[in-house]
């Protein structure tokens, strides 16, 4: 296992989950800080559970943070979690820097489940946030991630329950799709599902990917064959390492010119060896 310096639950926030960690490899890194957000309908999940998966990714040589945020209980509404996302940014890029982080100030969100949509939902409000250091998001990459806000067909009455609470007052228009519209320029998006996904039917993530492009977008949607929900928590699966192996293949493209909106099918060759 690679070597890391590593600083953990850094407080961002009087709340006991407005916690991160920060893993930086000693033997130098590439790219923007990846900030991994955890799912669990915003009711449950701990940024712990993907911890195991920032290992992996420093192991690649990437610079990793793992965000933690309060959840949906009492009068809270997805507004809060919202600012945690943007509160927390600033402090896990400064504390990346303290452990050794050299690169631009640039973050890449990755979310699993409920975390993607976190993620994306947090764009328009980290943008109008004014820094004291500015910084950026680089890319959005969502693992599982439900398309919008509105209960879709089959959709378990728990998870309908989370996304009326996350998102109280609907606007105007539907909120079946991420509404992307106050977001200035939305950040190369990367979608990652599994063709057997249980709680999120895999034909709403490509309703997403065509919505991205519609909106001019910059979107790559990656399809696991036989995985179901959550499977970037466990990167020693064949979906995890799939996954991670999608997520790497798009990293290392972030930093090019303009690549056109593709479908990625099928399973690396590695994998079946």
């Amino acid at each position: 296992m690679a070597q890391s310096a590593c600083s953990y639950a850094l407080s961002y926030g009087p709340d006991p989950r407005q916690r991160g960690d920060v893993l930086i490899p000693v033997s130098g890194h590439s790219g923007p800080l990846l900030v991994l957000i955890h799912g669990g309908w915003w009711r449950e999940g701990k940024r712990h559970e993907l911890l195991t998966t920032a290992f992996e990714l420093v192991e690649q040589g990437h610079a990793v943070a793992l965000l933690g945020y309060r959840l949906l209980q009492g009068s809270r509404r997805g507004a809060d979690l919202i600012e945690d996302l943007a509160l927390a940014l600033p402090a896990l890029m400064d504390e990346a820097q303290v452990l050794g982080f050299a690169g631009p100030r640039k973050v890449v969100l990755v979310g699993s489940g409920a975390g993607g949509l976190l993620a994306q939902s947090s764009l328009s409000v980290i943008e109008q946030t004014t820094y004291e250091h500015p910084m950026s998001v680089s890319g959005v990459a969502m693992v599982g991630t439900a398309p919008g806000f509105k209960p879709w067909e089959s959709c378990p009455s728990e998870v309908a329950s989370a996304l009326g609470q996350f998102v109280p007052q609907q606007t105007e228009g539907p909120a079946d799709l991420i509404d992307m519209s106050q977001v200035q320029s939305i950040p190369p998006t990367l979608l990652i599902h599994g063709d057997n996904d249980p709680e999120v039917p895999v034909r709403y993530a490509q309703e997403l990917h065509g919505h991205l492009i519609s909106q001019d977008a910059q979107s790559t949607i990656a399809i696991i064959a036989g995985a179901g929900h959550r499977f970037l928590e466990d990167p020693a699966s064949r979906a995890g390492k799939s996954a991670l192996s999608r997520l790497q293949g798009w990293l290392e493209k972030l930093d090019e010119a303009p690549h056109e909106d593709g479908v990625l099918q099928g399973e690396p060759r590695w994998l079946g060896r």
